[in-house]
């Protein structure tokens, strides 16, 4: 089976490069290609390690720090700043107008820069790009927001707006996330994998040396079957090997259910608090919308146990009743289904993102009212 890739998921590579893309699913294991012929996804060995998201997250906001922590302070280092005033017009509306132009250029530079890329990448300009493209322009449309605030608040010097900025950068794309992975890893630990995979293999020794009991387990589950239980060889390598591999996936399932559970408790953490940190609410919707983030690979995974269960039942069956297989009968053999998966536009971060930078630019509006500078100043005015 087959993980659905997106053509845009070379750029938001995700978690896809911890999770697999495919599974050689087969009647007695369903990982195959993972544990014994794992090779390199070839759309990332096409792209190499670069990340477009990581770029889009971490880097993004230092280029518009850079293009907007100086508005209105370098007008007053350089002296003009009671000539822009001089013409009966308020601070406000100077700072508005220039963050809009700036916005503005850059949202129209940054949409030229992504459709070009995509158009050299091969990826179409559908409604899957064209929701990355709303998530990123939100994502902008909130530091241009920051720094509206922050021109208006810390504006005796751009170095202290700059200040401002990159502290503000530092605490929501850095330090944040990295408390919180502290955090949910402490609350919710992982269980060791050493110890699982020695438990595996004890749990392996264990149920080979009752394979007989393995048989009479399987059986017992399956009525339909122990009805020819008279035709069925127990001494049979297949028939034994089949049903311990069953009973050793059932021995093994509360370990593993424990394992995901975990996992699933500490994506739940991430997923409740991820709205304090906007980055961690960006890269989780960019993986969304390419379908390579952890909720897609587990919806995918869910496919791949259904249908592994299917094919081995199928197999296990005619095995034990020692049924060749014809021409006619391979036509019965169960077909994995074509995985599907839910769309997601990143509407809700769109929206959680355009509010946190009219929020901001509304307190910076205030800001500068209650300061006494949102009127109009004569040349003469100190």
């Amino acid at each position: 089976m087959c993980y659905p890739l997106k053509p845009i998921s070379g750029w938001v590579i995700g978690q896809s490069d911890l999770f697999p893309s495919y599974h050689r699913v087969t009647a007695t294991k369903k990982a195959g290609l993972i544990l014994n012929e794992e090779i390199e996804n070839p759309q990332i060995l096409f792209n190499g390690s670069f990340d477009m998201a990581f770029v889009l997250v971490y880097l993004l906001p230092l280029l518009i720090i850079a293009f907007t922590y100086n508005l209105v302070a370098s007008e007053r280092e350089w002296g003009t700043l009671q000539l822009l005033l001089s013409d009966a017009v308020s601070m406000r509306r100077i700072l508005l107008i220039r963050v809009a132009f700036r916005f503005l250029m850059f949202a129209v530079a940054l949409s030229l820069l992504l459709l070009l890329c995509a158009v050299f990448s091969g990826i179409p300009g559908d409604r899957t790009f064209m929701s990355l493209l709303a998530v990123t322009l939100a994502w902008s449309a909130l530091w241009f927001g920051l720094s509206f605030f922050f021109n208006a608040t810390v504006n005796r010097h751009s170095g202290d707006t700059a200040a401002a900025l990159v502290a503000t950068w530092l605490l929501f794309v850095l330090l944040f996330p990295g408390l919180l992975n502290l955090v949910v890893g402490r609350y919710h630990p992982i269980p060791s994998r050493i110890s699982l995979i020695t438990e595996t293999r004890e749990a392996a020794e264990d149920v080979k040396k009752r394979s007989s009991q393995a048989l009479a387990k399987y059986l017992e589950d399956h009525p339909e079957l122990a009805r020819d239980s008279t035709a069925i060889d127990a001494d049979d390598f297949a028939t034994r090997f089949y049903t311990s591999q069953i009973e050793l996936e059932r021995t093994l399932a509360p370990l593993e259910a424990e394992f995901s559970e975990r996992l699933q408790k500490q994506n739940a953490w991430v997923r409740r608090f991820q709205w304090v940190s906007p980055a961690l609410v960006l890269q989780d919707r960019l993986g969304a919308v390419a379908q390579t983030d952890e909720s897609s690979f587990r919806i995918f995974s869910g496919m791949v146990d259904a249908y592994y269960k299917s094919l081995q039942e199928y197999h296990t069956a005619r095995i034990l009743r020692k049924r060749k297989h014809t021409s006619a009968s391979i036509a019965t053999i169960p077909l994995p289904p074509e995985p599907g998966l839910p769309e997601n536009n990143g509407g809700d971060a769109v929206a959680y993102l355009v509010a946190l930078a009219a929020l901001l630019t509304i307190a910076g509006w205030l800001r500068l009212s209650s300061m006494g500078i949102g009127g109009s100043y004569s040349v003469g005015h100190h």
